[in-house]
């Protein structure tokens, strides 16, 4: 739990002046930052050199959680991930930001708190709220759902359900989540969003909202581009389709003399005709496209004369 911590929060790297390195990320998962630009260690083969990146910033959060551990050895994991953020030289926004975390980890405030035996444990559990789409409202396609959530400590996660059933589940900045509504059945929903912070402190927010997609009864349109009309083949033939739906194309079926012969249901909508047994003699093809919602439509015929 320490060493996820130590990595964790190591994230950011500042150099010995505190500044933010250039190549630092940002984001809301950093808890803290620690020097990691231009730091002085053992180098490969011998001798010294100067190096940067997470790999020296989190050694120096986990070398400061030892020191806390043993200066109080009572401390659980929890407490002394407490006493690190607590004990932060506070940089950036005031509180936890985006950039710094709760700051940069000091050594000596963490192991004097350590000693104190001051440790608190965080029982304040977040603020939670959907902001978007609002109570009550009739929503339909693809709607944004927004929420926001704070904490004293930190937000670990924001969940979201429908009548009780988790879809997304968020950990980063901005908590919104893009729901098909078409996916779902007309009607009412309540959509909850569940706030934890790193204590595992939870809140809920919960807004009804209704459902309501107006059926889809629009065809798709389908052709046969080839053959032409009137071709002599033979042969396997590849009969070439042009399909299109509003909402989307399931499948295309070929028929020949109106019996199924093959079927696609990717684009491109092309099939094989197989003709090799056929006897010479003038054939019928037509097409039928369907989409997601059932509704299906017959392309014009085209007559073609196979050849032996």
């Amino acid at each position: 739990m320490l060493l996820a911590f130590a990595l964790f929060g190591a994230r950011r790297r500042i150099s010995a002046s505190d500044a933010l390195a250039s190549f630092s990320n940002t984001g809301n998962i950093i808890d803290l930052v620690a020097p990691g630009d231009g730091i002085t260690t053992t180098n490969r083969g011998g001798g010294y050199a100067t190096w940067s990146g997470t790999s020296f910033s989190a050694p120096v959060v986990a070398g400061v959680a030892a020191l806390v551990i043993a200066a109080n050895p009572a401390l659980t994991g929890r407490q002394v991930m407490q006493v690190l953020v607590e004990s932060c030289d506070d940089f950036g926004a005031t509180g936890w930001d985006t950039t710094y975390g709760w700051g940069r980890v000091n050594a000596q405030k963490a192991v004097q708190r350590a000693l104190s035996g001051n440790i608190g444990g965080d029982t304040m559990p977040p603020s939670v709220q959907i902001t978007s789409p609002a109570a009550g409202s009739t929503v339909s396609n693809t709607v944004i759902v927004s929420v926001s959530a704070a904490d004293n400590v930190g937000v670990a996660s924001v969940s979201l359900t429908l009548n009780g059933v988790e879809v997304a589940k968020l950990t980063r900045l901005p908590y919104t989540w893009s729901w098909d509504t078409t996916a779902y059945a007309n009607g009412s929903y309540n959509l909850t969003a569940i706030a934890t912070d790193t204590w595992g402190n939870q809140s809920a927010h919960t807004v009804a909202v209704s459902v309501y997609n107006v059926p889809d009864t629009t065809p798709p349109t389908v052709s046969i581009v080839a053959p032409a009309p009137g071709s002599v083949v033979s042969g396997t033939v590849t009969v070439q389709v042009n399909a299109s739906d509003n909402k989307g194309v399931t499948k295309v079926e070929l028929y020949v003399n109106g019996k199924r012969t093959n079927t696609a249901t990717a684009p491109p909508f092309s099939m094989t005709w197989n003709t090799r047994n056929l006897k010479a003699a003038t054939y019928t093809l037509q097409c039928r496209a369907y989409d997601a919602a059932g509704n299906s439509a017959w392309s014009k015929s085209v007559q073609v004369t196979v050849q032996r």
